[in-house]
């Protein structure tokens, strides 16, 4: 199957319907086009599926790619089984990620939106939501980036005749990754907020720059800490059903 490339609107310096090869590209290469698509309300009905389709494949990938290290280095997943030993099934962890990064936007969407409103902002609902799809599915690919780097530690640590134990600490050190590529999303999110500064008027802009970066700061930090709840309930529940 061949893919057509669209020609770009030479005025917008965009392109009218960008695939999510164009999207994926930009996240990697071009974040100032990224940041501008994602702006463009003739888009956003068209890119935020694309977004969190994005985000769904590149979660369930990772989760993909964790169960079959678990499942080579002999990892026991007590906490998901319900045992005190075991391993869950195949789908358990890639459903868990998957279902959780994503479920725990919709769970913050309030509070973005809440925090949105407090710097003086009047930003639609569906701004809230691009902005924030846009930063999960940067997670996302920056998520599948480091894992064959994480995939060569584990391999590694095997070679030079690492034992269960140390193979078990790297593997659990693995379901951490998506907090540590969630730095890129966070700092997404947070530049969207003070990029939005920039439409206040002067005044009300002096008198919010300062609570701007606080609330920016303070949304990721929520989704920070609703996500790892989220996708380790979520995980549990898959374990134990026997996914």
């Amino acid at each position: 199957m061949t893919t057509t490339a669209t020609a770009p609107d030479t005025e917008l310096g965009i392109i009218p319907d960008p695939s999510f090869l164009d999207l994926v590209n930009w996240m990697l290469t071009d974040r100032a086009r990224y940041r501008e698509t994602l702006v463009d309300e003739d888009l956003q009905q068209m890119v935020l599926p694309r977004l969190l389709g994005i985000a769904m494949a590149c979660l369930f990938a990772y989760g993909l790619v964790m169960w079959v290290i678990v499942a080579s280095t002999g990892t026991q997943l007590g906490f998901m089984t319900g045992a005190a030993s075991g391993r869950p099934g195949i789908l358990s962890i890639p459903l868990g990620y998957a279902l959780g990064m994503i479920g725990a936007v919709g769970i913050c969407l309030p509070s973005f939106y809440f925090f949105a409103l407090q710097c003086g902002f009047r930003p639609t609902l569906r701004n809230i939501v691009i902005a924030i799809a846009g930063g999960q599915a940067l997670t996302s690919v920056f998520l599948i980036g480091i894992l064959p780097v994480f995939a060569a530690c584990i391999l590694g640590a095997e070679r030079l005749g690492g034992g269960p134990s140390m193979l078990a600490t790297w593997t659990s050190f693995g379901f951490f990754l998506p907090l540590v590529a969630g730095l890129i999303g966070a700092a997404e999110v947070h530049e969207w907020f003070t990029g939005l500064a920039a439409t206040l008027p002067p005044d009300a802009r002096a008198r919010r720059e300062g609570v701007v970066g606080i609330l920016g700061l303070w949304s990721t930090a929520l989704y920070v800490v609703v996500a790892p709840v989220l996708v380790y309930q979520l995980l549990v529940t898959f374990g134990r059903i026997g996914f």
